[in-house]
């Protein structure tokens, strides 16, 4: 029996703190607003849907714009590789019935790379867009 009641309290308090919210929300709905023809024009051209999609649009087709351009720019890329060698690189030579054993390399192995790209020529590419 006390679990029932429990829980029908849980839900008034429940109910009640999301009707707050509510109510809070619907007594500024109320206040009343003073409009002119310049202040509605201007509260019709900010709501105005048409208007807001053809903004989003302008912003679309202008990152399209730049995102073309972009491969009009160069490149630069680096790449750095590490190689430590647990033996050194070995190779084995025969010469008249002996065989000897040559290490070649290092211990350690770096490699840097550092690139450079600019496009010439696209085939016009960068101009259609």
């Amino acid at each position: 029996m006390n679990y029932k009641i429990g829980k029908h309290i849980f839900l008034l308090v429940f109910f009640l703190v999301f009707s707050f919210n509510d109510i809070i929300a619907f007594s500024d709905e109320n206040e009343k607003i003073v409009l002119t023809l310049e202040t509605s024009l201007e509260i019709a051209k900010k709501m105005n849907r048409d208007i807001l999609i053809a903004q989003e649009e302008t912003k679309k087709a202008g990152g399209r714009v730049r995102e073309a351009w972009s491969g009009a720019l160069p490149q630069i890329s680096m790449s750095t590789v590490y190689n430590r060698n647990i033996l050194k690189p070995a190779f084995f030579l025969t010469i008249e019935d002996e065989t000897q054993k040559i290490e070649i390399g290092r211990d350690n192995s770096y490699q840097n790379v550092l690139s450079f790209n600019q496009p010439l020529w696209l085939g016009g590419k960068i101009g259609t867009a």
